[in-house]
């Protein structure tokens, strides 16, 4: 589900007003019948923590799992070692979305707010388009529409996976 930035910075102000209670997402579907539970919920949380989305705590707790199992192996180790991070999905083969070439898939199990938007951008997205060409990000919970701005330059968003893939034989199949 794509929201402009004027109605996600509404649910936004709306989920100040509110603590986390088992009647303030009865509240938020009341006052916003048009979306869907799934996705207030991800705003609800993403604006309710303080600078952190879901998906980054998640990541800190089992960066902290980790670092306890395998005595210290987390990513920056990782790293020193010359591995990197990489996208969910690397393609063998490159599809077309919507007319883009995608060479690789992110998947976010959240909502794309500006604030988690640009940190992935600069920490993981750019590298991906840097090292494997233009790709597609896939928010889960769907995103500030304004946000798919990046397609010229390689980033496509989208709020589920496409059905509009064109693949190397749909393309020799027209020819």
């Amino acid at each position: 589900m794509r929201l402009s930035r004027a109605e996600y910075k509404e649910i936004a102000r709306w989920t100040e007003q509110l603590r986390p209670t088992r009647q303030c997402m009865k509240q938020l579907k009341e006052r916003f019948p048009n979306h869907s539970q799934s996705t207030l919920l991800s705003i609800f949380s993403l604006e309710y923590q303080v600078d952190l989305s879901p998906a980054l705590m998640a990541r800190i707790i089992l960066d902290r799992y980790l670092q306890g199992l395998e005595g210290g192996m987390h990513e920056n180790q990782l790293r020193a070692k010359g591995y990197d991070k990489t996208p969910d999905i690397i393609l063998e083969v490159p599809i077309a979305v919507e007319g883009h070439i995608v060479h690789w898939i992110e998947s976010k199990a959240s909502f794309g707010d500006e604030h988690s938007h640009r940190t992935y951008l600069n920490e993981q997205f750019w590298s991906y388009c840097n090292r494997f060409g233009p790709g597609l990000v896939i928010y889960w919970y769907g995103f500030i529409g304004e946000l798919d701005c990046q397609r010229d330059r390689g980033i496509l968003l989208k709020d589920c996976f496409p059905t509009d893939i064109v693949t190397l034989c749909h393309a020799a199949q027209q020819d």
